[in-house]
């Protein structure tokens, strides 16, 4: 046995004498904890690599365990290589980047094909067992250039026993696990019962890591989706628009100057809404931009695009003494955006005036508007816009408050204390 394993547990056993009863009953509780970390990576979506560490590094706690790696099937190609090895963790000298032929992982060509087109049942595969030395001894001459052999060797001569078992991803062989034992253990249902175990949790790594890649696809494709709907809605009728007037211009500037006049002035506006927008659209496609500009450059472009857009003008009054934490700038910009919005869909204000206040011990946002107003015990948190708004300050521990009267406008505070929640009138 190894230094670094001089503390393992017995491999549990179904025949054992009373007196081993309390390492085995160890052994079992070493395992519960080991899937419970497990399962705790799984769930805080931590770095593949680390979870079949720790995967591994749970196999090789046991005595008769000299070490545990991790081979990935290389897809469309008859080989397979090292994903993760741990060996290092049982005392034996790590190998990586090792690349090692399909067949030579399965003495049985028939078996390997089924599991990999799934026409047999995966939940009836079981481990099967390989002497390396003697499949490297058959196999060597087979080597092809592409492979190390060198490498592979090393590899092959290492341990005289190993258990292989394969794991799945959509519905898929994606690759097996090895795990060695020492030349004089005796394999029986025990330990081929514990590496499938092991085994199962790495296809819950595969498919979890499967279902995080399809998830940003889809969050990618509706985001591309909703930018395109955003470019046809704002900056695309506003060009189109301009584009009509600027045609029709010289035509209304004979028969009426005025008129003319008017309408350049009309099309300036629209080709300025046209630019705000795609700015603001900028700003959505590079969410960087957020904490690279300034917070008063971001509200003022917020203002720009309502003026343009509903014809109310906005006043920005902005002092930045100092630079707000990255997570507060954005929630700022985030609830200014959204009350904006509901000024622009609801208020039927005249004016909107945003006010800015950043210095060394927090930040004031604060937004009136002088339109119709509502009653706040009618038009409570849980509507939508307003939710949305509370969640925001809530996340970064600004205090938010909302004042509104029928008749009289509505003004929107956002407290953000670098020292804890303050009243600032």
């Amino acid at each position: 046995m190894t230094a670094s394993n001089q503390h393992a547990l017995p491999l549990p056993a179904s025949n054992t004498s009373v007196s081993s009863s309390l390492a085995i009953t160890a052994s079992h509780r070493k395992l519960h904890a080991y899937f419970y970390d497990v399962l705790t990576l799984i769930n805080e979506n931590a770095p593949q690599a680390q979870v079949l560490a720790k995967i591994a590094d749970g196999i090789c706690q046991f005595e008769q365990v000299r070490g545990a790696s991790v081979f990935q099937h290389e897809l469309d190609k008859k080989r397979m290589h090292l994903l993760i090895d741990v060996r290092a963790t049982c005392g034996e000298v790590a190998r990586r980047d090792i690349i090692l032929p399909t067949d030579w992982l399965c003495p049985n060509p028939t078996l390997c094909d089924n599991a990999h087109d799934l026409s047999a049942d995966p939940a009836q595969l079981q481990p099967w067992v390989i002497a390396l030395p003697e499949v490297y001894r058959q196999k060597a001459t087979d080597v092809a250039e592409v492979f190390d052999h060198n490498a592979i060797a090393q590899f092959c001569k290492a341990d005289e026993l190993a258990l292989v078992m394969p794991f799945f991803a959509d519905h898929r062989m994606c690759g097996v696990l090895i795990v060695f034992f020492q030349p004089t253990y005796t394999l029986g249902d025990e330990a081929s019962a514990l590496i499938k175990t092991f085994a199962k949790q790495i296809e819950m790594v595969m498919n979890n890591a499967g279902l995080r890649e399809q998830a940003l696809q889809n969050a990618v494709k509706l985001e591309r989706n909703r930018l395109g709907r955003d470019l046809h809605d704002s900056v695309s009728q506003a060009l189109y628009t301009a584009n009509l007037m600027a045609e029709t211009l010289p035509t209304v500037w004979e028969q009426d100057a005025s008129k003319g006049l008017q309408q350049l002035n009309d099309i300036q506006r629209m080709v300025k809404l046209a630019l705000a927008e795609m700015r603001s659209l900028l700003v959505e496609l590079r969410p960087v931009v957020l904490v690279e500009s300034s917070l008063n450059d971001l509200l003022s472009q917020l203002a720009n695009v309502v003026s343009y857009r509903s014809k109310i003008p906005v006043e920005v009054v902005a002092h930045e003494r100092s630079r707000l934490p990255n997570e507060v700038q954005v929630s700022f910009y985030r609830i200014a955006q959204e009350a904006l919005n509901n000024v622009m869909k609801y208020s039927g204000a005249s004016e909107v005036k945003i006010e800015l206040s950043v210095h060394a011990v927090g930040g004031l946002l604060r937004i009136r508007d002088n339109g119709r107003g509502f009653d706040p015990t009618i038009v409570t948190g849980t509507h939508m816009g307003l939710r949305i708004m509370r969640e925001r300050a809530s996340e970064v521990g600004a205090d938010l408050k909302i004042q509104s009267q029928i008749g009289t406008g509505t003004t929107i505070q956002v407290i953000w204390d670098r020292y804890g929640n303050q009243d600032d009138d």
